[in-house]
């Protein structure tokens, strides 16, 4: 589940170290109201894993991405055990193909069929740009 108190004392944790939650915003593209409603707990949703990316690499080392990840339940225990055992230095490229690779699984097999063929479609796009 989707740990809004802790979410909100990491952003400010990481805001305190800029001169304003606008500083913060400009810094990392994202919208000042936005991240104000995340600090004020007033939003149940977790914020996307592209909006948790901006703010990790925004965030001078006092979080990462898979932390975030894991305070925002993308991540279980078991797969952010095993993420923060298996490689401490994270590559984000290879994380996020592991990340979808997490989610797919998750899906149902009529999911998945609609994945596979999403797939399928781009390759015989790709092929087919090629060939013309």
């Amino acid at each position: 589940m989707f740990n809004k108190n802790k979410f909100a004392e990491i952003l400010k944790e990481v805001i305190s170290q800029y001169d304003s939650i606008s500083n913060f915003a400009e810094k990392s593209s994202l919208d000042r109201t936005y991240i104000s409603k995340y600090i004020n707990k007033k939003l149940d949703h977790p914020p996307s894993p592209d909006v948790l990316k901006k703010i990790s690499n925004n965030s001078n080392n006092i979080t990462n991405y898979l932390n975030l990840m894991y305070v925002c339940d993308y991540l279980n225990d078991n797969d952010y055990g095993y993420l923060i055992n298996s490689n401490s230095n994270i590559n984000y490229s290879n994380f996020e193909h592991h990340f979808l690779f997490i989610q797919y699984n998750k899906l149902n097999k009529t999911g998945q069929k609609k994945v596979n063929d999403y797939i399928n479609d781009l390759i015989d796009t790709n092929k087919y740009n090629k060939e013309n």
